[in-house]
């Protein structure tokens, strides 16, 4: 059984950054340094319109807010450390607004979508999360240009 959960949301609240790194503590700086290069990879950056993840852990719920990409979610069923923090992601998520799609996938392992941990790969799962994966793209960033 395939448990899916999809939200579109058009609205997208301001970013309250609050101050600027330079005003910060020098440890402050650091800590907001790492967290600005974590979150390129959760679609927090201008100009990132859609962004997938396949097993990640979750950004903390107060970065959520400064989401503006929408997402595509994908999890293993048996990932415990992972799923841990998916429902507290989601709410995240819908009290913010943020677009997103979240896909757990029955009977798979963290990794079922890499080919080389022959233990941990599930060929049906990965096939559907890749087919979902470039279909999400192509509705929220178009079809890719000819070469």
């Amino acid at each position: 059984m395939h448990r899916e959960r999809n939200q579109d949301h058009s609205h997208h609240p301001a970013d309250d950054a609050g101050a600027g790194i330079a005003d910060q503590a020098p440890e402050r700086r650091r800590e907001q340094q790492h967290a600005e290069r974590d979150r390129e990879h959760h679609g927090q950056h201008a100009g990132v319109d859609a962004g997938a993840a396949y097993y990640g852990r979750q950004v903390p719920a107060d970065d959520v807010p400064k989401i503006r990409a929408a997402l595509m979610l994908h999890y293993a069923e048996n990932d415990e450390g992972v799923n841990a923090g998916i429902a507290a992601y989601e709410a995240a998520l819908k009290h913010n607004g943020t677009r997103h799609t979240i896909h757990i996938y029955p009977g798979t392992q963290h990794a079922f979508n890499n080919d080389l941990g022959a233990a941990r790969y599930n060929k049906e799962a990965a096939d559907l999360a890749w087919s979902r994966t470039v279909a999400f793209f192509k509705q929220h960033l178009g079809a890719p240009r000819a070469a």
